[in-house]
């Protein structure tokens, strides 16, 4: 009698533990995952709401949770897909608005083919993350209208790199310049054009001088800010310069300026203030 007592305590208490061990995780479940889905980490709080058991008192509500997850997710996941697609749509109309059309003359311009190609490159680049759309459809419809202008299927001329060379350097605002792009827009034309050996060594000169010269503007404007500030912000020189030598490390075949590599190097090797002493 008493084995079975024993038995009949240890059944109970047993089941106590289960039922407050599952209760605790549809408690934290819940909480846990509340917290997520207010902080837009929409996949981790799905997956808090799954974890709570389905025995639970609150497994319903966690599954309703769940899906508002799920949709809220979604919603949010169609919000920044719009905002690339207007973001990489109105970088199109800038190139077509100000250096291809220039208010219906730009036919007129010496340099409207090159530029017209550099429009049809960025625009099947679109078409390319964004097949389906409204704007999809506008921008489909200039590279049949510019079709008629030049074509991506022929050899790139000197004349197309140069322009490259200019949209993704002198053509952006700020000190933000795409290097690699521009190395690569040489390599097709050396790849694709034979006895231009010259032209080659002259386009990556043009992309070396802007190396040399966007350095420059950095260490007169952004990096003699920061050196001027009491005390100096190194961490910042270093962020800043880091930035742009990385840029230019993306792309093989040029050379970094010394003085940047020399400052990265003495403002890495400052002490951190945070650090004391």
């Amino acid at each position: 009698m008493v084995g079975i007592g024993l038995l009949l305590v240890v059944v109970v208490l047993g089941a106590w533990y289960v039922s407050q061990s599952s209760g605790q995780l549809s408690s934290d479940g819940l909480s846990r995952g509340d917290d997520l889905m207010a902080a837009g980490q929409f996949d981790e709080a799905i997956a808090a709401f799954a974890s709570v058991p389905a025995d639970a008192p609150t497994y319903a509500q966690a599954q309703t949770r769940k899906q508002e997850a799920e949709q809220r997710k979604s919603a949010s996941a169609a919000i920044e897909l719009n905002n690339e697609v207007s973001a990489a749509y109105q970088f199109l109309v800038g190139i077509r608005k100000s250096w291809v059309d220039r208010g219906g003359k730009g036919f007129l311009e010496k340099d409207y083919v090159p530029n017209a190609r550099y429009l049809l490159k960025r625009a099947q680049e679109f078409l390319q993350r964004f097949p389906e759309g409204e704007r999809s459809d506008e921008v489909r419809g200039w590279t049949y209208y510019y079709a008629e202008v030049t074509s991506l299927d022929t050899p790139p001329t000197e004349d197309d790199v140069i322009a490259e060379i200019k949209f993704r350097t002198t053509r952006v605002s700020g000190t933000h310049r795409d290097y690699a792009a521009c190395m690569r827009a040489i390599s097709e034309f050396a790849s694709q054009n034979s006895g231009v050996d010259a032209e080659v060594l002259g386009l990556r000169g043009l992309v070396q001088a802007d190396v040399d010269k966007t350095w420059k503007q950095i260490e007169a404007s952004r990096i003699a800010e920061l050196l001027g500030a009491s005390p100096p912000n190194w961490q910042k020189v270093a962020n800043a310069t880091k930035t742009f030598l990385d840029a230019v490390a993306l792309a093989p075949g040029l050379v970094p300026p010394i003085a940047a590599v020399d400052l990265l190097a003495k403002a890495q090797s400052q002490p951190d203030p945070a650090a004391g002493g």
